[in-house]
């Protein structure tokens, strides 16, 4: 809905409400990611904002009364829940606090003595992570930010995608990660391992990434590197006890890159039509994709 604002919703609301259904619909998108990805909870008053943009979107677009009645009854509740919570003065220090709710409520809880806190003071940010120095030197391009599994396999990535060096250089070696890397290892050792690896992630998750680790694995050993070149990967082969892993075959095929109708290329090789005959082609080679192909989805 943001993204197609203009061209769709525009001309759905008059001059002195469009602004604010904008608003709304992007409060409310925010609020979807707040619950979706933050780890800690939302506080009240960030609640109670979301929960009004949403009623005020819903009777903007005049949707049927019955909801605008239920948002509202969670617009009411939420606002009593924070309420409930808000920190009230202890009246032997504020005897006037009784007859001004309203100050009652507004009012800041006191500061913790300094002998009864726990632990020690949060360090700034920018002391504990420190920034990439692309960051620093403004040299960050956030086009090159996202990974790309099509253009590393085609050579048109940037320099911290390239390599398998400086892809495990630059990549913090989760426990998912960790473990994805162990069941390729067993599996190109003949030790075990996933034959098929589903990444079922939200957006965001690390699935491209996922694969580029695994890609560049791969491509490391069949150029005949060894895993101890890789930053964290010496440790994952050692431990998985594989003796010796073969030089693998990559193919990589990438739904998003061309549409359906169009003949997929390769670097000097023929057309191909279907994505079974690609891997092919890229797993086999000339002779072997050609004298098994047979039907429509052969090479040209």
């Amino acid at each position: 809905m943001i993204d197609r604002w203009r061209e769709t919703f525009d001309d759905a609301f008059g001059r002195n409400d469009k602004h604010k259904a904008r608003n709304f619909a992007s409060m409310a998108l925010e609020a979807r990611n707040a619950i979706s990805h933050l780890a800690i909870g939302l506080q009240d008053d960030e609640a109670l904002r979301y929960i009004d943009a949403m009623h005020q979107l819903l009777k903007l677009v005049k949707a049927p009364a019955a909801e605008v009645a239920e948002l509202k009854k969670l617009y009411d509740a939420q606002r009593q829940s924070g309420l409930a919570r808000a920190p009230v003065p202890d009246p032997a220090v504020a005897p006037s606090a009784a007859s001004k709710p309203a100050q009652a409520i507004l009012t800041l809880p006191q500061a913790t003595p300094p002998e009864e806190r726990s632990g020690k003071a949060l360090k700034p940010w920018i002391e504990v992570a420190l920034p990439h120095p692309d960051v620093i030197a403004n040299r960050f391009k956030e086009a090159e930010f996202a990974a790309d599994l099509f253009a590393v396999d085609t050579g048109h990535a940037s320099d911290a995608y390239a390599t398998p060096t400086n892809f495990f250089g630059i990549t913090f070696l989760t426990e998912g990660l960790r473990r994805v890397l162990t069941s390729a290892v067993q599996r190109l050792g003949d030790t075990g391992g996933d034959p098929v690896i589903g990444l079922q992630t939200s957006f965001g998750g690390g699935k491209t990434h996922t694969m580029l680790a695994i890609y560049h694995l791969a491509r490391h050993l069949s150029e005949g590197g060894d895993a101890n070149g890789l930053p964290g990967v010496a440790e994952i082969v050692e431990k998985t006890g594989v003796r010796k892993l073969p030089k693998p075959k990559i193919a990589v095929f990438v739904g998003s890159a061309d549409g359906p109708d169009v003949s997929l290329k390769i670097d000097k090789g023929p057309k191909v039509h279907t994505v079974w005959g690609y891997i092919a082609w890229r797993l086999a080679g000339e002779k072997r994709a050609r004298a098994g192909c047979r039907g429509r989805g052969c090479p040209d």
